[in-house]
């Protein structure tokens, strides 16, 4: 709500359809939001639409996609030991490849196989944390966060 994060939009016109739908489904009528649609319906409509948050966004995920070209040693250890993962089209983006994060496609590999095992009506032992998220984890790996990307109905 700054002066000059308003003027920014100003100048965009506001958000993308995406990110004004993430903005409402998440806002739930706070006061900011009106706020900045009612400065936003009163401005005059800029020549070309250009979304502020996929600007930002463009300029973080050109840095992330820096960082697995070239990681540094932390990095590395982190994409071992915790429990973040790439997504695929991030690793493809960076031309980094899946070897960068072996280790830890191999412990998502055992979690799924230990949920899957475990699903068995013989096997009588809960799912751990770790094998219980597994699939969840699977699916972002694979095709990324939920409403990062969009729709590939949107896509070129």
């Amino acid at each position: 709500m700054d002066p000059a994060g308003r003027a920014a939009l100003r100048r965009s016109g506001g958000f993308c359809g995406w990110h004004a739908g993430l903005l409402r489904d998440s806002a739930d009528g706070i006061l900011s939001v009106a706020l900045l649609a009612e400065d936003l319906v009163r401005s005059a409509p800029p020549a070309r639409v250009a979304c502020s948050a996929c600007a930002a966004l463009q300029d973080r995920q050109a840095r992330y996609l820096e960082a697995l070209r070239d990681p540094d040693p932390a990095l590395r250890e982190a994409l071992d030991a915790g429990p973040g993962l790439p997504c695929r089209p991030h690793l493809r983006a960076a031309g980094a490849g899946e070897p960068l994060v072996r280790a830890r496609l191999a412990r998502l590999a055992a979690a799924l196989a230990g949920f899957i095992a475990k699903q068995d009506y013989r096997s009588g032992a809960p799912p751990s944390a770790e094998e219980a998220r597994a699939w969840g984890d699977a699916l972002e790996h694979l095709a990324g966060r939920p409403a990062l990307f969009g729709s590939d109905l949107a896509r070129d």
